[in-house]
């Protein structure tokens, strides 16, 4: 069998991104401004077009308003190493921290009485690692159940290789084989 292995994207912070919301705020100061002197519809049309993007990038599940962006680097976890880019890091040497958020479209059900089924993107994943130069942070994507499986999979040959790794799951592997299951028999 060989050995397991996930390749993904990642993301990191958009530096324009304070500079975009400074002069958002200042657009919308200065036409408040001036939407004293402005007829009453035209200041209720002005203001509901500014406040309209905000409102569109909070919703939108990836959006040209968002913070962040892809790197285009590639993150990937072996048993063996974790490689950012071209840089390779030697999981034995590592202090790893990983968070499993989820994947991509999973559904997922808890009997809520209100809720009949929820979704997660697949984005909300966290790796950790402390380096002899410092910590490295990486908030990275996973596409399907098989990435997911993959990230598993990698994650226990680190801790039977006896790697210092601390994962945290949101949903526990089982719930989530469960699901995907239950998914794939009712779309039968």
């Amino acid at each position: 069998m060989s050995e397991p292995q996930l390749t993904t994207v990642f993301y990191r912070y958009n530096r324009y991104a304070p500079v975009i919301i400074l002069l958002y705020v200042a657009a919308f100061v200065t036409f408040f401004f001036i939407s004293l002197s402005l007829s009453p519809i035209i200041s209720a049309v002005g203001f509901l077009l500014l406040i309209l993007p905000p409102i569109y990038g909070a919703i939108r599940k990836k959006s040209i308003f968002s913070l962040r962006r892809i790197d285009e680097r590639r993150l990937t976890l072996t048993p063996t190493h974790i490689q950012v880019g071209d840089v390779q890091f030697d999981v034995s040497d590592l202090k790893i921290a990983l968070y499993i958020g989820g994947f991509e479209d999973f559904r997922y059900s808890k009997n809520n009485k209100w809720i009949t089924q929820n979704s997660i993107y697949g984005d909300q994943n966290h790796l950790s690692f402390r380096t002899a130069k410092g910590v490295e942070d990486f908030q990275f994507y996973l596409r399907d159940y098989k990435a997911y499986q993959s990230l598993c999979a990698v994650a226990d040959a680190w801790k039977s290789a006896g790697v210092k790794v601390a994962v945290k799951e949101q949903f526990t592997r089982e719930f989530v084989r469960d699901q995907v299951n239950r998914r794939s028999n009712a779309a039968k």
